[in-house]
């Protein structure tokens, strides 16, 4: 999993929830306030990508990412943890 693999996933999960936001306008520097995202919305959008990962982080981590871009990083660094940490010995 790479991280613009990660941002297609966050992408996606943000154009199921936000429909009417044209995907040129979801860039790694955009928050979620200026995507016009409330709490629920953004709550749909971490479960989803959560779930596409395969991840299980408390929502309240993942509330911090403010930004598209800090929302990436955040499950990336975590995928990656999570896949290194269950590779056999």
């Amino acid at each position: 999993m790479t991280r613009e693999a990660t941002l297609e996933i966050v992408r996606s999960q943000i154009l199921a929830v936000l429909p009417a936001i044209p995907k040129e306008r979801i860039s790694l520097d955009a928050t979620f306030r200026e995507l016009g995202a409330d709490s629920v919305d953004r709550s749909d959008i971490y479960t989803g990508a959560l779930d596409a990962l395969g991840l299980e982080l408390p929502l309240v981590k993942l509330a911090e990412a403010q930004s598209v871009g800090a929302l990436v990083d955040l499950l990336y660094e975590s995928y990656t943890h999570f896949r290194q940490s269950t590779r056999p010995a």
